[in-house]
């Protein structure tokens, strides 16, 4: 049986601003980097495989001390699971969403150096690669309003600069699974197991009529079909 964990290390899911106690609001937010958010993540999965192993997690689940964990991340959050799993080997595998090593979207860095130190992604500059052509603009507009996330600007710019997590990516020796939108950050998608020469196994998945928000796409289904799968493999090994 498989559970799923969200590790929202960058509280980009919150669509208010973080709150914080801990002295300076912008230094801190200036600290977030896409490795400082690596490290939390790390953190986190420590304490979340401590509590399954006793059965404190959550009190529906019994103790899980032979568990298998496995590291997802998407966008941003794909390049900071490339970086965990780096300085860590947290995992005997990893998926890699709509995240290049090499590769970043075309879009303006100095925009984000103009922007507060928290920020969401104005959907404007991005949905040449967000979303598919000829989308429907209620659907933006839904994603606008109920979806739009704050990140750390300096986190951002982390995201946009190419080959930044290079030598992260090629330290990483487990299975990798990656997956695209046609519509993605990604230049070539095909050439991206290039970025991983000490995993013994990569699967690359590039799923038609689907842009970079991949569970926003009709195709969605099609890409959990091939993660399921993936998985199956990986926890079997």
């Amino acid at each position: 049986m498989e559970y799923p964990v969200d590790i929202d290390d960058q509280r980009a899911g919150a669509r208010r601003r973080p709150a914080c106690r801990l002295g300076n609001r912008t230094a801190l937010l200036l600290a977030q980097t896409l490795e400082v958010a690596a490290d939390a993540a790390h953190a986190v999965y420590e304490q979340v495989r401590q509590l399954l192993q006793k059965g404190k997690l959550i009190e529906a689940l019994p103790p899980l001390p032979n568990a298998t964990y496995i590291g997802i991340g998407q966008s941003l959050g794909g390049l900071i699971t490339i970086i965990q799993q780096a300085k860590y080997g947290d995992y005997p595998g990893v998926g890699i969403f709509g995240a290049s090593p090499e590769f970043a979207a075309e879009i303006d860095a100095p925009v984000f150096a103009a922007m507060p130190p928290n920020h969401g992604a104005p959907r404007k500059q991005f949905l040449s690669f967000f979303h598919v052509p000829g989308v429907s603009e209620d659907l933006v507009v839904y994603d606008e309003a109920e979806c739009h996330t704050l990140i750390s600007r300096v986190a951002g710019a982390d995201g946009l600069t190419p080959g930044l997590t290079v030598p992260f990516a090629e330290a990483i020796d487990v299975p990798v699974f990656l997956a695209f939108g046609t519509y993605d950050v990604s230049k070539d998608p095909r050439s991206e197991p290039a970025s991983y020469p000490r995993s013994p196994d990569i699967t690359v998945t590039v799923v038609p009529d689907m842009a970079h928000m991949h569970n926003f796409a009709d195709t969605r289904e099609r890409l959990w079909r091939c993660l399921a799968d993936w998985l199956t493999t990986v926890t079997a090994a």
